[in-house]
């Protein structure tokens, strides 16, 4: 009678949609694009055409538009606050649901349209009703960041999680967790590994999943094979040792598109055919590794705090984040080959990313900056030439390389060791690895001479030098000697005889001007030695009480500036120095960094 059917009916078809295997995801992206540019400011347009704002030109009927508002806002407020207050959310949280309710916009505008045109609604009437859905439309946003900031999200989840109490202060007290001493919090080993996972870093991430995971299986005694349960115990399967616990995160850029919203409201069906989550629980559950995957959809300055978040509630030892190979925190497959260091070191986004996760991190966090480990071929740097060839038969004839298998999977991984927090958890993780029989370690104590007054400390959540410089040469050379150098002769007596003959331990004296060239030729003359082999790695300190980010010479590029300040002096020159080896840059976590820096 008045028209309506048209909404019903489009309604109709887009409920009949199937939504089992990501079907209206799929048809959303097909169509969103015209209607969002076509159709849509179309029908904006004709409901600007329709609507006079020359007939508010009295005093009552601005009366009417002002008393239309209020009773708009209070509906919908007051309902969706007592909704939510309901289901037990509390009065802030509530208070915001509402005022997301009152938001009216493009079905608002559908049904006054309609109402025009059934002519249920004069010109004048429909044109307060349009002032009506813009003001409460245009409200929403920033009433909904004032009432929800994000400092009262995050303080609100920490109130859930029973982290803090309503005031923000501690239910846990401090002193539980600075009691532990630092020698147990290095000794600690990796059970819980939160692993960000890229496309194009898989085969480093599996290879480094592999490695860590392993361990030796438990040998069946000879007297019970040659007594007379050999059959039966023939039949039990070799369980392996395998305390480590691998979580994988993947996370895609949430964007202004409807088909990017749908995706997180089917988050959990998304998550379980995501097929980079599902090629990661595959392996690691192949390789006897207990594993968990999710896939978070967020903004791309939201992926940082998606990253400690879930370290967070994972409660991990220890965060792997991968460099991207083309410098882009986005996965575009349309580049096949390798970007030159300069583009691929110099993504904006990126850098922030990382420097955001590092400044932030609740636990130890890597930086993998992969060059062939796991003994995937590196691309060629520069475009690929087209080359012509002359064939009577069609392209089928061109056959891919066959890449044979990897005869030796040995790694080689060097560490130079200067001091400090991270280079201590740095010597924790080669060691873990060093448990590995195809791994031999080189680990280089760098020591720096006497009476070197270039020693400038650095702050535990940045590589800024700490200013006014409150910490002097005498305190950073009893923090280096006290804990670095008794930890070093611990560890060097406390190797078993199978480990000891795979690390090797050397001595090398530097400067703290000399110390970064130094090491970095040290590391070229240990790893890329062998290029059949499945890899080498360099594992790096991020920060060290005896080094800090330099401020930016006149012969610096910025790329090699921000490099400093995102993975430390020793990661950006041994990253851009060209080493037939991957990079590993550590920092430590969590309040014990800060303290230890501080």
């Amino acid at each position: 009678m008045i028209g309506v059917h048209p909404i019903f009916g489009a309604f109709l078809v887009g409920l009949i949609c199937p939504h089992d295997g990501g079907f209206t995801i799929h048809v959303t992206e097909k169509i969103e694009d015209l209607v969002s540019v076509l159709l849509l400011p179309l029908y904006f347009a004709l409901s600007g055409l329709s609507t006079d704002l020359g007939l508010l030109n009295d005093g009552i009927t601005w009366a009417y538009v002002i008393g239309v508002i209020a009773v708009a806002f209070s509906g919908k407020i007051i309902g969706g606050t007592l909704a939510a207050r309901a289901m037990r959310l509390v009065w802030r949280e509530s208070f915001s649901i509402g005022v997301l309710m009152s938001c009216k916009g493009l079905v608002e505008l559908i049904v006054l349209n309609i109402g025009l045109q059934a002519r249920i609604l004069s010109q004048r009437t429909f044109t307060i009703f349009v002032v009506m859905a813009l003001i409460t439309t245009v409200s929403t946003t920033p009433l909904t960041k004032w009432l929800y900031p994000p400092w009262y999200h995050k303080k609100l989840e920490q109130w859930k999680r029973g982290e803090i109490d309503w005031d923000g202060k501690p239910l846990q007290p401090a002193s539980t967790h600075q009691s532990e001493s630092l020698v147990q919090i290095q000794d600690s080993k990796i059970r819980r590994l939160l692993v960000y996972l890229r496309l194009d870093s898989l085969p480093s991430l599996f290879t480094f999943i592999s490695l860590l995971g392993d361990e030796h299986v438990t040998p069946q005694s000879q007297e019970a094979l040659d007594s007379g349960a050999g059959e039966e115990i023939s039949k039990t399967p070799v369980l392996r040792k395998r305390p480590l616990e691998v979580h994988g995160l993947r996370i895609v850029e949430l964007t202004e598109r409807t088909s990017s919203v749908m995706k997180v409201t089917e988050g959990d069906d998304y998550a379980r055919r995501d097929p980079v989550v599902n090629a990661f629980r595959t392996f690691s559950q192949l390789h006897d590794v207990a594993v968990s995957g999710n896939v978070v959809i967020a903004p791309e300055d939201s992926f940082a705090q998606a990253v400690v978040t879930q370290a967070s509630k994972q409660e991990s030892d220890f965060v792997l984040i991968p460099w991207s190979e083309v410098g882009s925190n986005k996965e575009d497959q349309s580049v096949p080959f390798k970007v030159s260091p300069e583009d691929r070191f110099s993504g904006r986004p990126h850098l922030e990313f990382i420097q955001t996760v590092l400044s932030t991190a609740v636990c130890n966090t890597g930086i993998f900056i992969g060059d062939g480990f796991g003994g995937v071929a590196s691309a060629e740097k520069t475009r690929p030439n087209l080359s012509r060839s002359v064939s009577n038969v069609s392209m089928r004839s061109h056959r891919g390389t066959v890449f044979p298998p990897i005869a030796d999977k040995s790694h080689m991984i060097f560490l130079p060791y200067l001091g400090g927090i991270d280079d201590r958890v740095a010597l924790r993780f080669v060691l873990q690895l060093a448990k590995n029989p195809l791994i031999t370690v080189t680990i280089a104590h760098l020591n720096c001479a006497e009476g070197d007054d270039e020693i400038v400390a650095v702050s535990g959540g940045n590589l800024d030098p700490i200013t006014p410089a409150s910490v002097s040469k005498n305190e950073i050379d009893t923090e280096i000697t006290a804990h670095d150098t008794s930890l070093l002769a611990s560890v060097r007596s406390s190797l078993s005889p199978e480990l000891a003959s795979r690390v090797t331990f050397t001595e090398l004296s530097v400067t703290v001007s000399s110390a970064v060239r130094q090491a970095t030729e040290l590391a070229k003359g240990s790893v890329g030695k062998n290029p059949r082999n499945a890899g080498d790695v360099v594992v790096v300190g991020r920060r060290h009480p005896r080094l800090s980010a330099i401020s930016r010479t006149a012969d610096q590029t910025s790329t090699e500036y921000d490099m400093q300040k995102t993975v430390g002096v020793f990661g950006q020159a041994m990253a851009m120095s060209n080493l037939k080896a991957s990079v590993l840059v550590i920092q430590a976590g969590g309040s014990e960094a800060g303290q230890s820096l501080s």
